[in-house]
């Protein structure tokens, strides 16, 4: 009975003891933890990083403790990433599983060739329960890409000077890390460059951009009002840290045709007899972005009146250049004391210009003294007729 007992009192203890006793993880045999991807092999160019997903699931009804290892060819950089971080270790619930992005970054020396990676799983025994096989081949390039690259489908643009060109660049950060890039431009002096990204309205000079990041730019070139036609090149940058692409944009101005007419003194007015000429003294200027060739003068006038230039035509005026021309007038003999309207115009190919003048035409000094000498002789007369009358 004491024996009896005494087993009853260890049996007891053992079973509170164990029951006391919670054990973090089971032993899983292979198989009831599964590696997979959609991805089992893959082609890329040569010296591209690769990422794609890892599934780790645990099939048991129990938590599992799972320790990954990746092995690569020598000099690849290889892991299991998750939010940014390395993952080495998991603790899964039964019958949950968990994603993780399998990363591998060649050496700039890697050979056009198939690579192979395998991706075990571990037990909390230390013992292997699964495994996954990657083949990754690389495809000879020309060019190895860099950390940025930046490209425009539309690098030449078509318009007048003075008018803003409006270029839409994307720009790409190839590299495995976040950065800021920085935008500048080589532009002929004088002109204005502005960035902004893509559908916003701020003006910006960096911007901050996430690894394997793409991001819309708009570049925004106004060339001064008086540039001459042609084909101007800008050159658009982006840095960061040591990489650096440019894209060269070609923006061709269209010469302006502009004319400008007036006097020399800037008033539209004047005086003029019938018995001389009067000359006004007046400027054209070519105010456009391109040469004028074959300048002509022409006036409407009242009838009979006459009007000059001198000279009659200009052969060619340079872009910005001013000349002087004379506008000789002559009024009608018939033409009376008063305000007269002349339209005065200078005219080239594509482009023309006109000035309205008031004239006031004045009485000739002879005709004047022969005015008052009438006056003077109808006054005798009335004079005499008076005095004759009043006699009477």
């Amino acid at each position: 009975m004491k024996r009896a007992g005494l087993m009853i009192v260890v049996l007891t203890v053992a079973l509170i003891a164990l029951a006391t006793v919670k054990p973090a993880v089971a032993d899983v045999p292979a198989g009831d933890v599964i590696l997979s991807t959609e991805y089992l092999s893959i082609e890329t160019d040569q010296g591209r990083r690769l990422s794609f997903p890892i599934s780790v699931k645990n099939r048991t009804e129990e938590w599992q403790e799972i320790e990954l290892q990746v092995e690569g060819p020598e000099g690849w950089e290889v892991g299991l990433k998750d939010r940014g971080y390395f993952i080495h270790k998991l603790l899964l619930e039964p019958e949950d599983s968990q994603t993780l992005d399998f990363e591998a970054k060649p050496p700039e020396n890697a050979e056009p060739k198939t690579y192979t990676f395998v991706i075990r799983a571990y037990g909390s025994d230390g013992m292997p329960i699964s495994e996954l096989k990657l083949d990754v081949t690389l495809r000879k390039e020309e060019k190895v890409r860099k950390g940025l690259t930046m490209s425009t489908k539309y690098p030449k643009l078509r318009g007048q000077a003075g008018n803003t060109f409006s270029f839409k660049l994307d720009l790409k950060n190839d590299s495995d890390e976040d950065r800021e890039v920085s935008l500048s431009a080589d532009a002929p002096r004088g002109w204005e460059v502005v960035f902004k990204p893509a559908f916003e309205s701020k003006q910006v000079s960096s911007i901050r951009m996430k690894s394997d990041a793409s991001q819309g730019i708009d570049v925004e070139i106004t060339p001064p009002q008086r540039t001459e036609a042609g084909e101007y090149s800008v050159v658009v940058r982006a840095e960061a840290g040591g990489d650096r692409v440019e894209v060269p944009l070609s923006v061709i101005v269209v010469g302006k045709r502009r004319i400008e007419l007036t006097t020399a003194t800037g008033l539209l007015n004047t005086r003029a007899t019938v018995d001389k000429d009067t000359t006004l003294d007046l400027v054209v200027g070519n105010t456009g972005s391109a040469p004028l060739e074959n300048v002509r003068f022409s006036a409407s006038t009242p009838v009979d009146w006459e009007v000059t230039f001198d000279p009659e035509e200009i052969p060619e005026l340079p872009v910005g250049e001013e000349r002087e021309v004379k506008a000789i007038i002559r009024p009608s003999p018939k033409a009376l004391a008063g305000d007269y309207m002349l339209t005065l115009r200078a005219t080239a190919s594509e482009a023309s210009d006109s000035a309205e003048v008031r004239v006031t035409v004045e009485t000739p000094t002879a005709w004047g003294w022969i005015a008052v000498g009438a006056i003077v002789l109808v006054l005798g007369g009335l004079g005499v007729l008076f005095a004759k009358l009043s006699r009477r």
